[in-house]
């Protein structure tokens, strides 16, 4: 059995239905027989909130950080879902809260040279996508990390960057998958979970969007 770190990035408060799901999720993971610890890190700045916990997380002995965002509901077998994958790095594509134009937060290269911007090709999750898929970023939201992709790839580990000729900031997200893609590392995304996770706003937004 495994040992679980989830670190949830969060600010004051958190989506009542994700606390249930937590809990829920939680108590599925010790039936199975895992390790588990919970650590919530309150900040505004999601990308410090980041950093810290995963300075927290090589402090301890433990082998995966399952990293959760307070805004989003997910099955109780998610974590088990994602570590049946045995593999580095392995998450979730679910979409981003833009009404009325919420597009996914998992992107491919629009470069030869491999890297991502905010202007990347948004990979788009629908009934004829695969079981699972490999891409360029994924969103930490629902997201599985080995602990030696932090230990590979060292600090800092999150940063929120810039894109001087498309004048955008590059998320976090963005950055960390890169500088995991650029020591070697593949990010997996699991669409199958994916269709399972709703990012709580105004409205529910899941994979398929229904505003009648």
């Amino acid at each position: 059995m495994s040992k679980i770190f989830i670190a949830i990035p969060s600010t004051e408060q958190v989506v009542a239905e994700f606390a249930q799901c937590l809990s829920m999720s939680t108590a599925y993971l010790v039936s199975e027989g895992h390790t588990i610890n919970v650590v919530l890190n309150i900040s505004s700045y999601v990308a410090k909130n980041r950093r810290e916990l995963v300075e927290f997380f090589l402090k301890t002995d433990y082998e995966y950080i399952w990293w959760l965002d307070y805004d989003h509901t997910f099955p109780v077998d998610a974590c088990s879902r994602l570590l049946s994958h045995n593999v580095d790095i392995v998450g979730c594509n679910y979409r981003k809260r833009r009404f009325p134009n919420p597009t996914f937060i998992a992107h491919r290269s629009d470069r030869k040279d491999g890297v991502v911007t905010e202007g990347g090709i948004s990979v788009e999750l629908n009934d004829d996508s695969p079981p699972t898929e490999f891409v360029d970023v994924i969103g930490m939201g629902c997201c599985l990390v080995k602990r030696n992709v932090y230990e590979n790839i060292g600090p800092p580990y999150y940063i929120m960057d810039y894109d001087k000729k498309k004048k955008l900031e590059i998320g976090e997200d963005i950055y960390f998958c890169q500088k995991a893609k650029n020591k070697g590392y593949k990010v997996l995304c699991d669409n199958e979970l994916s269709k399972q996770i709703s990012h709580v706003g105004i409205y529910h937004f899941r994979y398929k969007l229904d505003f009648t």
